[in-house]
C-alpha cells in the first residue's frame, strides 16, 4: 500500500455534516438560536483555513516543485471557502438584525441551502485531492520521500500534541488509518510514542487493540508499552 496524505479529511468532512445538521435543527425565529450558531461556525472556519495552509504549504508545493500545476484548481478552491465563511459570518448577523420573525425564518433557510450547498462543493474538492492529486504525487515521489512531510510535522509536535491530534482524527477512522497514524508516529518520533500511545489507548476496542499490537509485533517496532 502506498503512502498517502489527505486521512484527515474523514474528520473534516464529519465536522462540516454535524453543523449542517445543528443549522437544519435551528429555530431560525430564536435570535438566541441564531447567535449560538457563530461560535461553532467560526471554529469550522478556523479548522478549515488551517486545513489549507497546511495542505499548500506542505503537500501542494511538492507538485511546484516538480513543474506541475494539477493543485492549482483546488488551491482556488481553497480561496473560495474563504468568502464562503465570510458569507455566512455576515450571513448570520443578517439574521439576527432582522426584527420580522417570519424573515427571520426566510433567511435561515436560504442560509441553511447555502451552507449545504457548500458542504457539496467541499466533497467535490475533498475528491480531487484524494483521487487525482494523491496518485499524481505517488508518481512523482517514492513513500519515503512523501512520509517526510507527516515527519517534519511531528517534529514540531509535543506527545501531548499528538494525543490531542489522535484524539479528534479516530473516532471517524478505520483501523487502517488508526494504524497510519501510529505507525508513522512511532517510525519518526519514537521518543514521544510511548505516552502518545497510552494518550489514546482508550479510543481503541479490545478488537482494535489486539489489532494494532499483532500488526508491531510483525515489524520492528512492536510496541512496548
Amino acid at each position: 500500500m502506498r503512502y498517502r496524505f489527505f486521512r484527515e479529511h474523514k474528520y473534516v468532512s464529519f465536522m462540516l455534516t454535524e453543523f449542517e445538521r445543528q443549522v437544519a435543527k435551528t429555530d431560525f425565529s430564536s435570535t438566541v438560536a441564531v447567535n449560538a450558531l457563530k461560535e461553532p461556525l467560526f471554529a469550522l472556519w478556523e479548522l478549515m483555513k488551517g486545513h489549507a495552509a497546511y495542505e499548500q504549504e506542505a503537500i501542494f508545493s511538492l507538485l511546484a516543485k516538480k513543474g506541475q500545476t494539477l493543485h492549482q484548481e483546488v488551491e482556488q478552491d481553497h480561496l473560495q471557502h474563504e468568502k464562503y465563511f465570510q458569507e455566512f459570518m455576515q450571513g448570520l448577523e443578517n439574521i439576527i438584525k432582522e426584527e420580522n420573525k417570519n424573515n427571520r425564518i426566510e433567511l435561515g433557510y436560504i442560509f441553511y441551502l447555502s451552507y449545504r450547498f457548500f458542504v457539496a462543493d467541499n466533497l467535490r474538492h475533498l475528491h480531487l485531492e484524494e483521487a487525482l492529486i494523491m496518485p499524481a504525487l505517488q508518481k512523482l515521489y517514492t513513500d519515503e520521500e512523501l512520509s517526510k512531510v507527516e515527519a517534519h510535522t511531528y517534529e514540531h509536535m509535543s506527545a501531548t500534541q499528538m494525543v490531542q491530534m489522535m484524539e479528534h482524527l479516530f473516532p471517524q477512522m478505520d483501523i487502517n488509518d488508526k494504524i497510519f497514524f501510529l505507525e508513522d508516529i512511532k517510525k519518526t518520533q519514537p521518543d514521544k510514542f510511548k505516552e502518545a500511545y497510552k494518550g489514546i489507548v482508550y479510543l481503541l476496542t479490545d478488537e482494535e487493540k489486539a489489532t494494532v499490537n499483532a500488526y508491531f509485533s510483525k515489524t520492528e517496532l512492536a510496541l512496548s508499552c
